[in-house]
């Protein structure tokens, strides 16, 4: 549980940290963004979310758990990677479609790769 909710903690960081910066960049205030940050850590969450529901019904091996997470936060700071460096000023359309694909992959690879490997170390 403590593995779950520490992962878990970082997309809602980062989303707080999303907010804060475009609330500086914008103009706006936190309160007056607080819709936006709910809806920004939702869509952030979402791939952690899917993988402790994994990781919490099947109990998987510690490494494969580890790496799946890892997949997921590769993928937010590769797209927050696109979105900040350089500036994207086109209203951030390559976050929305390719997040949850990328999140997926990575976390389905990384997770998926580290089970091979034990499987087959421990045979």
């Amino acid at each position: 549980m403590k593995i779950a909710f520490g992962y878990l903690a970082i997309p809602v960081l980062f989303g707080f940290c999303v907010a804060i910066y475009s609330s500086l960049v914008r103009g706006f205030s936190i309160e007056d963004n607080w819709v936006q940050y709910f809806y920004g850590v939702l869509f952030y969450l979402a791939p952690f979310a899917m993988f402790s529901i994994f990781h919490l019904l099947l109990h998987p091996h510690i490494s494969v758990v580890h790496a799946g997470y890892i997949g997921s936060v590769l993928a937010l700071f590769l797209i927050a990677a696109f979105w900040l460096l350089p500036p994207d000023p086109s209203g951030l359309p390559i976050q929305w479609m390719a997040y949850w694909p990328l999140a997926g992959i990575l976390t389905v690879l990384f997770s998926g790769g580290t089970y091979v490997f034990w499987k087959y170390r421990n045979s």
